[in-house]
This record gives structure tokens, C-alpha cells and sequence, in this order.
């Protein structure tokens, strides 16, 4: 069964995909200009319901999570190097027990066989705190934050993608203006058939 964070990131990206579709369709220039309106407003409207849905649901999932603390041996390590570095570690407990967890320090001081007590957001696979029981680095300590403000600022870019949206549907010209627009001028003179009829 796909994990919770899974299906919404699915369903995220999904929108998001819908959304820019709609952008690109409204391009075609065979539409009218309301049509075109309409289809890049509705575009840019899933684009903001994509954002502010996993924005919000990754707070109140967050929030909402139990933050268990597990000790026990490190048993395998991810070091993920780059622009942003990062980590993921599996801590298994005498027990049986093991959590993967995600962390945002690359870890390098960080080596399999450590005891280690972690505690961490389940929701997510987060990590909160992290102390060294025994190893070449044992006492050392590490705390890091959950991802809500980061899901705070998706939240946030989905209503700016919002109000786009509304200025964008407010734009669109209405049928009548579109038919003043479309209607032919006599400013380059009379039909030249007309005048060979006249003739």
C-alpha cells in the first residue's frame, strides 16, 4: 500500500501537469480570446489549488504526526552530496524495530555501527534529534526542524498562483468586444469589386 506522502505527492504533481496543460492549450489561437482566457485562468487556477494542497496538507500531516524516539544501531547510511546536501539513515533497535529517517546534514560524521537516539516526525521520516550513544563521535547532538515552513511557502506561491488567476479571468474581454474587435474596416477604401460593378 503507497505510503500517505506518496499519494499526495502524486495527487500534487498531477494537478500541477493538468495545470500546465491547460496554459499550453490556451495558446491555440483557433479559440476565441475569451476561450483563450478562460483555459489560462483555469490553468493557473490548478496550479494554485496544486500548491496550497500540498502546502497545507504537509503542515497539518506534519503537525498532526506522532514524533516517536527510537534507539539503536545505525545499520545503513545515504550521504546525498550537491547544491543541497543531505542524508538518510536506518536506525534498527534491539527490538526489532527500525525507521528510516531523513536528514538535512550530509552526516559525514555519522558511521554505521553507531548507537544513536533519534527522534523524528513518522508522517514524513523527518528527523527532530539525534544523539550520539556510542562511537568516535559519541555525545555529539544534532537538531533539526520539521518541513513546515517550507510547506508554509508552497502554501503561500499557491495563493499568489490564486489571485494570478483571478486577474487573469477579470482580463478576459467580453463576446462584445471581441466582435468590435473582429469586425473589418473601410479604412483601405471601397471593395475594388464594387467598383467594377459599378462600372
Amino acid at each position: 500500500m503507497p505510503r500517505l506522502e506518496t499519494i499526495i505527492g502524486g495527487i500534487f504533481f498531477a494537478t500541477l501537469i493538468a495545470g500546465v496543460g491547460a496554459i499550453i492549450a490556451s495558446k491555440n489561437k483557433a479559440k476565441s480570446v475569451r476561450r483563450r482566457y478562460t483555459w489560462q485562468a483555469g490553468g493557473i487556477a490548478l496550479e494554485a489549488v496544486a500548491f496550497l494542497f500540498f502546502g497545507l496538507m504537509s503542515i497539518y500531516l506534519s503537525k498532526a504526526s506522532e514524533r516517536p524516539t527510537i534507539t539503536g544501531s545505525i545499520i545503513e547510511i545515504k550521504q546525498f552530496h550537491g547544491k543541497h546536501p543531505s542524508s538518510e539513515l536506518i536506525v534498527a533497535a534491539p527490538s526489532g524495530d527500525t525507521a528510516r529517517i531523513h536528514s538535512q546534514c550530509q552526516g559525514d560524521w555519522l558511521h554505521v555501527g553507531d548507537v544513536v537516539t533519534v527522534r523524528y516526525v513518522r508522517y514524513d521520516r523527518t528527523l527532530l534529534d539525534l544523539k550520539v550513544m556510542s562511537g568516535g563521535q559519541a555525545g555529539l547532538r544534532l537538531q533539526e526542524s520539521d518541513q513546515t515552513l517550507w510547506a508554509g511557502l508552497l502554501a503561500a506561491i499557491g495563493i499568489a498562483f490564486g489571485i494570478g488567476a483571478v486577474h487573469t479571468w477579470q482580463s478576459a474581454p467580453d463576446e462584445s468586444e471581441e466582435e468590435i474587435e473582429s469586425e473589418p474596416t473601410d479604412t483601405d477604401g471601397p471593395d475594388p469589386g464594387s467598383i467594377l460593378n459599378i462600372n
